[in-house]
């Protein structure tokens, strides 16, 4: 698994909005790194 570390305020509103899409979202963006995926890209 990927470690996802982010501030309690951004892991709430994962956690309130779509949780399932939004943490495999959030995962795969740690893996491949932020830089390379935009959030404009993935909005």
């Amino acid at each position: 698994s990927v470690p996802i570390d982010l501030p309690r305020r951004d892991f709430a509103i994962i956690t309130h909005r779509d949780r399932q899409p939004s943490l495999a979202q959030t995962a795969l963006r740690a893996h491949l790194g932020k830089a390379d995926l935009p959030p404009a890209d993935r909005g």
